[in-house]
C-alpha cells in the first residue's frame, strides 16, 4: 500500500512540473504566428545622431587656354608715357592749356580709340560721359595753371582716384584719369572645378525587425555651401556676378515616420557646384600735363565664382530578404554622392 501511495505522489509531482512548461511553449507558438518579437529584435530610435562629418571633394577640373593677348603680369605694375597733343590749338606756345573744345576732345578720344575698338569697347560706349569728366578736369587744371601748390594737389588727387603710388614714384605729372580697359577686352576664365560637399548619413535601422516602427525623435543632417563671387570688384562688375551668399540643404527624419519591417533607411544632404577661376589685367589711362602725354599703368585682378548645379538629398535603403534577426545591417556608402 505504501508503495502505491509513493508512486501516486511521484506521478502527481511530475505532472505539476511538466504542465507549466507545456503551457509556455504553447503560448510562444501562438505569439510567433501573430508576429511576436522580443525587445532585442526591434531597433528603436533612442538617441540623436550627432556624428556630422562634412566633406568637400573635387570631382574634376578643366583648364582653359590663356588668350594670346593676355598679359601675365601678376601684381606687377608698369608706368609708361606716350606723347599726344590731342588737337591743334589745345595749348599755347608756353605749353599751357589755351583752348578747351569738348567736341574736339571727343573726336580726339574717338580717333585714338578707334585704332583698337575691341580694347576700348566700353570707353567708346561711354564717350559722352568720359568726355564731360575729362573737360571738367581740364577746366580745373587751366584755372590753376602757374599755381605750384594747386599743381601738387592736382597730382595727388589724380593718383588717389586709383591709389596708384607707382605713378607718384615715376615723377610724371598728371592731370586727369580718363579711362580704363581690360587687356583681353574682359577677364578670362582660367579653370572650372566641379565640386561636391556633403554631410554624414542619418540612419533608421529596422533591418532585424519583423514589425514596422515609427521614428520617435527628429534626426537632421545639414550641409552648406558658399556660392557667388569672391575676389576683385572690377571682375565682379564687368561680368555682372552676384555677391557671395550661402545655401543650405537638409535631410530629415521627422517624428512618426514609418520604417517598414526588415528595412534600413538613410539620407544624407549634398550640394554640387562649379568653381570658375577668373583673371584679368586692367589698364588705366591718365592724361599728363604739362607733358601732354598719355600715362599708362595696369593692375592684375582675379577671383572665383561659385555656381550651384545640384542641391538634393541622397537616399539609401536595404531590405533583409532572408528575415534573419541576426543579420548585420549593410554598411553605408563612404564615397561622395
Amino acid at each position: 500500500m505504501k508503495q502505491k501511495v509513493f508512486l501516486f505522489v511521484l506521478c502527481l509531482t511530475l505532472l505539476l512540473c511538466i504542465t507549466p512548461v507545456s503551457a509556455q511553449q504553447s503560448n510562444g507558438d501562438t505569439n510567433s504566428n501573430s508576429n511576436f518579437v522580443s525587445n532585442s529584435d526591434v531597433q528603436l530610435s533612442t538617441t540623436p545622431n550627432n556624428t556630422d562629418k562634412i566633406e568637400d571633394t573635387l570631382l574634376s577640373i578643366k583648364y582653359y587656354p590663356v588668350p594670346d593677348n593676355a598679359k601675365n603680369l601678376l601684381s606687377e605694375k608698369l608706368v609708361k608715357s606716350e606723347k599726344d597733343m590731342l588737337y591743334k590749338g589745345f595749348t599755347d606756345k608756353n605749353g599751357d592749356i589755351a583752348n578747351i573744345d569738348p567736341d574736339k576732345i571727343k573726336q580726339a578720344l574717338l580717333s585714338r580709340w578707334s585704332k583698337d575698338p575691341d580694347k576700348y569697347e566700353d570707353s567708346i560706349k561711354n564717350i559722352d560721359e568720359i568726355t564731360e569728366k575729362f573737360v571738367e578736369q581740364l577746366e580745373r587744371e587751366k584755372s590753376e595753371q602757374g599755381n605750384v601748390n594747386s599743381i601738387q594737389n592736382r597730382d595727388a588727387n589724380a593718383i588717389d582716384e586709383i591709389t596708384d603710388v607707382t605713378i607718384a614714384a615715376s615723377g610724371i605729372p598728371i592731370c586727369c584719369y580718363v579711362t580704363s580697359y581690360w587687356d583681353t577686352g574682359h577677364p578670362y576664365k582660367v579653370s572650372t572645378q566641379n565640386r561636391v560637399t556633403w554631410n554624414s548619413w542619418i540612419l533608421e535601422d529596422n533591418y532585424r525587425s519583423s514589425v514596422p516602427i515609427n521614428v520617435s525623435y527628429a534626426k537632421t543632417s545639414k550641409v552648406t555651401a558658399s556660392l557667388g563671387f569672391t575676389g576683385a570688384a572690377e571682375i565682379k562688375a564687368k561680368l555682372s556676378f552676384s555677391a557671395s551668399f550661402t545655401v543650405e540643404q537638409s535631410a530629415t527624419f521627422t517624428v512618426g515616420t514609418a520604417i517598414p519591417a526588415w528595412t534600413a533607411w538613410a539620407y544624407r544632404p549634398y550640394i554640387k557646384y562649379t568653381v570658375d577661376t577668373w583673371k584679368g589685367t586692367m589698364f588705366y589711362e591718365y592724361y599728363s600735363i604739362p607733358d601732354l602725354a598719355w600715362v599708362y599703368t595696369y593692375r592684375y585682378y582675379d577671383g572665383e565664382n561659385r555656381i550651384q548645379t545640384v542641391k538634393a538629398n541622397e537616399y539609401w535603403s536595404r531590405y533583409n530578404s532572408t528575415n534573419n534577426t541576426s543579420a548585420s545591417t549593410p554598411a553605408l556608402p563612404t564615397t561622395q554622392p
